[in-house]
């Protein structure tokens, strides 16, 4: 994905045949009923839908329609069909839970499940949407390294290309991997000492 305003949509680049779909992915912060959460809005502009993976319900389609990760909603105390008030940059909407869904990681290691998914319109209505991303997957049987080299020359200028940012669950499984052999290497030593000493 590449550093875009979240307004700017470069349709040029949905038309490279190595880009199989692309979105603008808006970024922002917003308060479901006083919990706040990452919120964010994918913006369809070609191909095969790009989004976040919703788990339970569906996508949401219109401007007052939310979609919540599963800790959100437990935050809240409502579910899928409830209405809920969420407060944006000095704005506030009501919008009606239509799914649940885990959330990617741009940029920032965002919980897996603890977001918003608006529609464009249903986030702009709340001011709330202060970054942008350009989203896409590549066609298939595109060469990688070809396609990466081809998008930096004809993208957004200035702004770089990046990969995705592992989830912060996923994060900390990796501390917890190497945090295992470093305790067994201490518990280990404690334990030739213990029989050294007897």
């Amino acid at each position: 994905s590449s550093t875009v305003p979240c307004a700017t949509v470069d349709r040029q680049l949905a038309r490279e045949p190595i880009v199989g779909s692309m979105a603008v992915l808006c970024l922002g912060n917003v308060e479901v009923e006083g919990h706040p959460v990452n919120a964010n809005a994918f913006v369809q502009i070609g191909g095969d839908r790009i989004g976040p993976e919703v788990v339970e319900g569906r996508a949401p389609r219109r401007a007052d329609e939310i979609v919540l990760g599963r800790d959100a909603i437990d935050a809240v105390g409502k579910g899928i069909g409830d209405s809920v008030r969420v407060q944006g940059n000095g704005r506030s909407r009501h919008f009606q839970i239509v799914g649940r869904a885990v959330f990617p990681s741009v940029t920032d290691a965002v919980p897996l499940s603890d977001g918003a998914t608006f529609t464009g319109r249903g986030l702009r209505a709340l001011g709330a949407a202060n970054d942008g991303y350009l989203v896409f997957r590549f066609a298939p049987g595109v060469d990688r390294a070809h396609a990466v080299r081809r998008l930096s020359s004809v993208s957004v200028g200035p702004f770089p290309l990046i990969a995705p940012t592992v989830p912060a669950e996923v994060d900390r499984l990796r501390q917890v991997d190497f945090l295992v052999p470093v305790l067994g290497g201490f518990v280990a030593l404690v334990a030739v000492n213990a029989i050294g000493y007897t």
